[in-house]
């Protein structure tokens, strides 16, 4: 379908209110579909602590990234992001 995408990269942030990461991170591996595909998981926060930071990479997330202040700097860290995973393969 003209509508389908293949994802190589989720971004999420690490603190949302309805779903936070570590609960997005669950559901992820928790679908076969999904986990089968080892779609890269990266968190972006405005903060976090050392025991968020360890349960994180504990369940396999690939990079944790704090939020820049300014715009340009934020926009420079994600397309840096985008061309690391661009370029990875994956199966």
């Amino acid at each position: 379908s003209l509508y389908q995408t293949e994802p190589f990269i989720i971004i999420s942030d690490l603190h949302l209110q309805e779903l936070d990461g570590f609960h997005l991170q669950e559901r992820i591996k928790n679908d076969e579909e999904i986990s089968r595909k080892c779609i890269p998981l990266i968190f972006v926060t405005t903060g976090t602590t050392r025991e968020n930071l360890a349960r994180a990479y504990r369940a396999s997330t690939q990079g944790i990234f704090i939020k820049p202040p300014q715009y340009d700097k934020w926009k420079f860290l994600l397309k840096d992001i985008y061309d690391y995973w661009q370029d990875a393969t994956c199966p």
